[in-house]
């Protein structure tokens, strides 16, 4: 079993309570917001390490061969940047006394900037020449080396990343393809939603979606910009886990990614715990919540209990 995409966004932004070595280093983010993209094999996150700068920390979503990465964490070359599998990295507490761990992979990102966002046009063939030359030395191949993965250091090199896919028995990669890229006139870099949509307000997309607000109504759209949930609600959060909270008229509520309510929009207000995927909401001193699927939590279920628990022992640990 792997971990859910909440668990690992809680453990970035309250990583003394999930991260077993990572926790001293990590530059969290107070704004509560982590920016967590969904490959299919690994989710991965941007964070910031106080000793090293910029680094990506990717989390196992299906089983992966561990041998590349071991292989990686000391590179044949200068023109690798080290995996480093942290293994039982990610803590998660079910709150009964219950523990699960789960491997993390963090890979450190050389000062530079993504080859897609380059100005530098034909200026990178050489560096592309240099590139092609190193990996089949060494018998490196990215198998998914395209211009958004790969930095260009401030040292002129390009430095791959993200080997998810990397083999170590021949380059087999598409040198050619990253030079048309360069010399041909398509534009490089991923569109800029706001320049598409000039009507509308676009925040960062999250699992797919990008939330937008249009006439002070919010919906939103796919990463093609094409309305997904029509602009209707007075406020909406980003998706996590294919699920957001909205606010209407009539109150607060949860929607699917279809847009379907699954708790209907009638309370003051609505949280969401993450690790717990859970939907709560406080009456007086009481606390309700709706499990993943919307379905109304019993009041004696302990999930509650510990819930609040949990929250007033981060509170007092945060401003004691």
């Amino acid at each position: 079993m792997y971990p859910l995409l909440g668990l690992f966004q809680n453990a970035i932004l309250v990583p003394d309570g999930h991260l077993r070595t990572l926790w001293t280093k990590v530059v969290t983010s107070r704004c509560g917001s982590v920016v967590i993209d969904d490959s299919g094999l690994f989710a991965e996150a941007q964070i910031y390490l106080k000793d090293s700068g910029l680094a990506l920390l990717y989390m196992p979503l299906k089983s992966y061969n561990r041998d590349i990465f071991n292989y990686l964490t000391s590179p044949p070359s200068q023109s690798l940047t080290p995996y480093i599998l942290l293994e039982n990295e990610l803590v998660s507490y079910d709150g009964v006394g219950g523990v699960q761990m789960y491997d993390l992979i963090l890979q450190k990102i050389p000062q530079g900037e993504i080859m897609a966002y380059s100005a530098l046009g034909e200026k990178l063939l050489p560096l592309i020449d240099e590139l092609e030359k190193e990996c089949r030395r060494i018998g490196f191949s990215h198998n998914n080396l395209t211009p958004h993965n790969i930095i260009i250091s401030n040292l002129d090199e390009l430095i791959p990343i993200r080997y998810h896919f990397a083999t170590m028995d021949g380059s087999y990669d598409d040198f050619d393809a990253l030079r048309d890229s360069v010399t041909s006139k398509m534009v490089l870099a991923e569109p800029d939603y706001r320049y598409l949509c000039e009507d509308c307000e676009l925040y960062d997309a999250h699992q797919g979606y990008i939330r937008f607000m249009k006439d002070g109504l919010y919906g939103f759209k796919d990463l093609y910009c094409n309305d997904v949930i029509p602009a209707q609600f007075i406020w909406a959060t980003d998706f996590i886990e294919n699920r957001a909270i909205v606010e209407t008229e009539e109150g607060y509520g949860v929607i699917n990614s279809y847009g379907e309510f699954i708790v209907p929009a009638k309370y003051e207000i609505l949280y969401y715990d993450a690790e717990r995927m859970i939907f709560y909401y406080y009456d007086y001193d009481d606390v309700y919540g709706f499990d993943y699927n919307g379905r109304p939590i019993s009041p004696d279920d302990p999930c509650l209990d510990d819930l609040v628990q949990y929250h007033y022992t981060e509170l007092v640990k945060r401003y004691k």
